[in-house]
């Protein structure tokens, strides 16, 4: 027997399984910040697309649009939109910009959806996929 309670500390962890407790974790998580972001009054914003492009996504598929690559400064604490592709015609936008006050719906065109396609292709991990390859191609600036 030792001296740790009869080894009962080294039991545990020899049979305690890490990946289990990380997904208990992370979706306790993202009910938390969900809640939060109700809480304090997002809107969310469908985006049509009209344009002959289809939204692509990624192996990360939701991105906060105040993002960039070019940043030089920390974002601020309410600097906050989430856009999340549902199908390659529709999006989602999780905002509290003024400008999306009351809306429910916007449409996108041609440079509104490459737009989001380069942030979202600009915030994968590894994988860009789209309906059709040439989506994905003008996407990542290949």
């Amino acid at each position: 027997m030792s001296a740790h309670g009869g080894g009962l500390f080294e039991k545990f962890f020899e049979r305690f399984n890490s990946e289990s407790f990380y997904s208990f974790f992370i979706h306790g998580a993202a009910f938390k910040v969900g809640a939060s972001l109700i809480q304090d009054e997002y809107d969310i914003v469908f985006v049509n697309n009209m344009s002959e492009k289809s939204f692509v996504t990624s192996d990360q598929p939701v991105i906060n649009t105040y993002i960039s690559d070019n940043m030089e400064r920390p974002l601020n604490h309410d600097e906050l939109e989430l856009y999340y592709p549902l199908n390659p015609k529709l999006a989602m936008l999780l905002t509290k910009k003024a400008k999306y006050l009351n809306i429910e719906n916007i449409q996108a065109d041609n440079d509104d959806v490459l737009q989001y396609n380069k942030m979202l292709s600009g915030n994968a991990w590894h994988f860009v996929y789209g309906l059709n390859k040439e989506d994905v191609i003008e996407a990542v600036g290949a």
